[in-house]
Formats: C-alpha cells, structure tokens, sequence
C-alpha cells in the first residue's frame, strides 16, 4: 500500500498506449481470449486475430467482436496469456 494509505489498483499503475497486436505478437501470444459483456451471458471464446495488422490495439478489438451465443456487441478482449510460454520455461533436461 502507498504510504499516503491509498489503494492502487494494477489499472491505475500504468497509464501508457494500450498494447498492440503487434506487440503481443512478439510477446508469442496469437489469439485473444474474449468474454461477452451481455448481462448473464458471460460466453468466452479464444479468437485468432492473424489477419488483423500489427498497428490495432487490443482493446479495439473487444467493441468488433458479437457473441456467437446472444448476438450481443461487444467483448472484453485481452491477450490469451495462457499459450505464452517464458523463454526456455519448456525445455527438457
């Protein structure tokens, strides 16, 4: 906690550009993980987004995206963390 006694929250610790398509590209990640915002649906799907440019924020993404369950508009969109894999961190020995 600060020493003033505020609480942070890791949203308020950065405050540059969202990151890129481009950027997660070379981080290793390729898709999107991405939930539906429509009240009660919460449907999740993983979205390959090779065909969109490097320069495309991701967040941008999220407001292209409809449900393929409710047809709703709009996605929380974020970079499928879970198929990066830390340099090495697969290596046999």
């Amino acid at each position: 906690m600060p020493r003033d006694g505020a609480r942070t929250s890791p949203t308020d610790r950065y405050s540059g550009p969202p990151m890129t398509l481009g950027n997660m590209r070379e981080n290793g990640v390729r898709t999107l993980d991405a939930w539906c915002l429509a009240r009660g649906c919460h449907h999740h799907s993983v979205v390959d987004v090779s065909a969109i440019g490097d320069d495309v924020p991701v967040p941008s993404i999220g407001q292209r995206l409809r449900c393929e369950r409710c047809g709703h508009l709009g996605a929380d969109a974020r970079p499928n963390w879970s198929e990066y894999r830390a340099p090495g961190a697969w290596r046999r020995r």
